[in-house]
C-alpha cells in the first residue's frame, strides 16, 4: 500500500528511455511503475443460478437479479 500512496518513495519513470511502454497492455504502468506482471479479473455466473439479465460492466454483477448467482 505505501508504494501505492506514498508520493516520496519513488521517482518518476524516464519515460522518454522505456520506448516499449508503448507495447504495454494499457493500465499495466503509468508514470510511476510498470507493473512486474498483469493478468485479467473474471467472474463466471453459475448457470443453474436462473440470474437475469446481461452482464455489461461489474456493477452489473452487484444488482438484486445476481445475488445468488
Amino acid at each position: 500500500m505505501s508504494a501505492a500512496t506514498d508520493k516520496g518513495l519513488f521517482l518518476p519513470l524516464p519515460v522518454d528511455k522505456l520506448p516499449n511502454l508503448a507495447k504495454l497492455i494499457p493500465g499495466s504502468h503509468n508514470e510511476m511503475f510498470v507493473a512486474y506482471w498483469y493478468f485479467p479479473t473474471a467472474h463466471r455466473l453459475s448457470a443453474r443460478s436462473g440470474a437475469g439479465g446481461k452482464v455489461t460492466a461489474w456493477s452489473d454483477i452487484f444488482q438484486p437479479a445476481f445475488k445468488n448467482a
